[in-house]
């Protein structure tokens, strides 16, 4: 066997073996003694609340210490027994040879007509090292106490916490004496987290140098061999839940909630944490979204302004001690494209803790519903007029919005051929569902276009706030017909047709009596008539 292949041969063997059978021996004590010590903290405020969602920075610091070190040399030959198998091919003449010596045959391969025989020897090779060294290598001492690959993994189990982000933090390499940079992780407190220390176990994992071996011969390096065993330790990071201000709102009653009105929404607001708020504020605002649940950041939300914003957005309480109730009321507006439904608002409370510091309850959203419209409506009835003639007419209107109206005026506007001679007409208090009459007088002009006309009539009214309001445009049908014939006129005013032809009754029948009691005429005598003409001669 050649020198190179006895090398490869123990190389492979040094390699293979375990490191205990190739690195020790009676000569070759444990010379490293210490290594990292790894000890973990967190990093900034370990206070939190029940809801909360914030980010845990932990640092892992490496105070490693070497407390002994060993370096081996060997200035003599050290000696290394191997045995090595190798196996001898050797081919058999052919079969007419007879007289040729053949080593025993265990088999027979090869191509057609060629026998082949293979043998196993085994041997005792002895290999010389000129030099073994043990841990001597100048970087031993700082490789020994460094933690390479840093991990760090948090565990939340048994605890009111979870990990929002990746339970797993990979670091790099950290020297003896240095602190890593802060692994960040994302964690979520429960609602119903109770108050008190926690602790959270910290898995780090890391390797470290064991020992360095390097052996030499008479033929150059043969094996440089650095032995890294991996460490895992677990350590605690203690974070405090505190008590803190759960802020439960209930809306509690709601009143003018009409489309173009200001309403008031009356909240009860219920302090169910364990800490006493003093200065309480509880403000009110319009209710916006939050992140998306895959947690990204759009670059522009367009929102749509709300159809419910609050008019007063603040009101001070004082001090809520825990379990303790409170009503407040709010002024808003409700716009006037407001359908009827529920629309979001949300209210948080800010307060002082027992330490003097100002802090900002949980922020909790609710419904205000808002009312349909409020509207009147008229009969169905149109109102029926001549061309040229001019009439009361009598209108029935109905509240059919949802609350009652206070001191309701009506007016009706109209336009030619219609004039009316009085427009406005009192209603006073209409509760919902309730009709009231009135008379409106309208005159139509005689030149008209027989045809339906409409007239149109709005209401002001007052809310339960004293606050005016104008319903919408109510629309009333009239139905000009064409002018009366003469038979119609006397049939309409038949009592003064019947008072003139009374009239002109009597008055023949005055003038036939006088007639009739007018005496004759008498003639005078001839004498008398003739001395009465005088002579023209």
């Amino acid at each position: 066997m050649t020198r190179s292949a006895i090398l490869v041969a123990l190389l492979a063997l040094l390699l293979l073996a375990p490191h205990s059978a190739a690195l020790q021996g009676p000569y070759l004590p444990q010379t490293i003694n210490g290594g990292p010590i790894i000890d973990v903290s967190l990093f900034g405020n370990r206070e939190l609340y029940p809801g909360q969602t914030t980010t845990l920075q932990i640092v892992v610091q490496n105070s490693g210490v070497l407390g002994g070190l060993v370096g081996y040399q060997t200035p003599l030959i050290y000696p290394v027994t191997l045995s090595t198998t190798s196996s001898i091919t050797t081919p058999i003449k052919e079969a007419n040879n007879s007289s040729s010596e053949s080593p025993d045959v265990e088999g027979l391969s090869g191509p057609a007509g060629q026998l082949v025989s293979s043998a196993t020897m085994t041997q005792q090779v002895n290999v010389l090292y000129d030099e073994f060294e043990l841990n001597s290598g100048p970087n031993v001492a700082i490789a020994a106490t460094t933690a390479l690959g840093v991990t760090a993994r948090l565990s939340t189990e048994g605890t009111p916490l979870q990990v929002v982000s990746g339970e797993c933090v990979v670091g790099g390499s950290l020297p003896a004496g240095s602190v890593s940079p802060p692994f960040s992780f994302i964690v979520r407190v429960d609602r119903g987290a109770k108050p008190g220390v926690y602790a959270l176990p910290v898995i780090v994992t890391y390797k470290h140098l064991a020992g360095q071996y390097d052996f030499k011969s008479a033929f150059g390096d043969v094996l440089e061999y650095n032995d890294y065993v991996e460490e895992c330790v677990t350590l605690h990071v203690y974070v405090v839940i505190r008590e803190a201000f759960d802020l439960v709102v209930t809306v509690e009653g709601c009143q003018n909630m009409l489309p173009g009105s200001d309403g008031l929404v009356t909240l009860k607001v219920s302090n169910v944490g364990g800490v006493c708020a003093e200065e309480t504020v509880i403000y009110l605002m319009p209710s916006y979204p939050g992140l998306p649940q895959d947690g990204s950041l759009p670059d522009s939300v367009a929102i749509a302004p709300s159809l419910v914003l609050p008019v007063q957005g603040s009101q001070y309480i004082g001090r809520m001690d825990p379990g303790e109730e409170k009503l407040v009321s709010f002024k808003v507006a409700v716009s006037p494209d407001a359908e009827a439904g529920t629309y979001p608002l949300s209210a948080i409370a800010s307060y002082t803790d027992a330490w003097g510091k100002q802090k900002s309850s949980n922020v909790d959203t609710f419904g205000v519903p808002v009312q349909p419209e409020m509207k009147f409506t008229v009969d169905e009835n149109p109102i029926a007029i001549k061309c040229g003639r001019s009439c009361a007419a009598t209108v029935n209107l109905t509240n059919a919005g949802p609350v009652t109206t206070h001191d309701a005026v009506v007016r009706m506007n109209a336009l030619d051929p219609f004039v009316v001679s009085y427009d406005t007409a009192y209603l006073g208090d209409v509760e919902p569902g309730k009709s009231v009459n009135t008379t409106f007088g309208i005159k139509v002009k005689p030149d008209a276009v027989p045809t339906t006309y409409y007239v149109t009539m709005e209401v002001k009214y007052y809310d339960d706030e004293d606050d005016p309001h104008v319903t919408k445009i109510i629309r009333k049908a009239i139905v000009v017909d064409p002018p009366p014939t003469l038979w119609e006129s006397a049939v309409e005013n038949w009592p003064l047709a019947a008072g003139l032809g009374t009239v002109a009754l009597l008055g023949l029948l005055y003038a036939a009596r006088s007639q009739l009691k007018k005496p004759p005429n008498k003639k005078p005598p001839q004498a008398l008539q003739s001395a009465a003409i005088p002579d023209n001669k």
